[in-house]
């Protein structure tokens, strides 16, 4: 089996984590006690742990696109048991356990070109974030958007065939 993709999903989105650092940081300065500021630098980096650990915030779960012989199906990961409220400045990390989505996946013929994969991959792509991935979190599609279309997913396929890679 072959990881083509791996999709992070974050609590928060980049402006919505800017927005309450922002705001927790005024209110820090507002009503912390007057520090010099090398003191007060450590402290709101204390406070604010993961804003300077990693750009958005907690990865809540995660799709994973998959290739196994002519298929191509989708993983998803989200936190077992479910979660409801997240903590922006948590510093530790959840685990995700993989939940059922069997009917997203993609078979392959040998008819398909590369473009129908990539086409199919995206429509497949966009119905699972819209089915499964609540509107609250951030889908980081931002890495898949920018090699998917460079990827020959028609040679994967192919070197796999000739390498005798079943992995059923």
């Amino acid at each position: 089996m072959i990881t083509l993709h791996e999709i992070p999903i974050y609590a928060l989105s980049p402006k919505t984590l800017s927005s309450r650092y922002n705001r927790f940081q005024e209110s820090f300065l507002k009503d912390g006690p007057p520090l010099d500021e090398y003191s007060y630098r450590r402290c709101l980096d204390h406070e604010t742990f993961p804003q300077r650990c990693w750009k958005h915030n907690h990865v809540v779960g995660s799709i994973d696109i998959l290739l196994n012989h002519h298929h191509i199906f989708f993983e998803l990961y989200f936190p077992y048991p479910e979660i409801k409220r997240y903590n922006w400045r948590k510093n530790h990390k959840i685990y995700m356990g993989n939940i059922s989505a069997n009917c997203f996946r993609l078979f392959v013929d040998d008819n398909m070109s590369n473009n129908d994969m990539q086409i199919g991959i995206l429509e497949m792509l966009d119905q699972v974030i819209q089915d499964h991935v609540p509107e609250k979190w951030y889908v980081d599609r931002q890495a898949f958007d920018t090699i998917h279309p460079h990827i020959n997913y028609k040679s994967i396929i192919d070197n796999q065939q000739n390498n005798g890679e079943y992995l059923w």
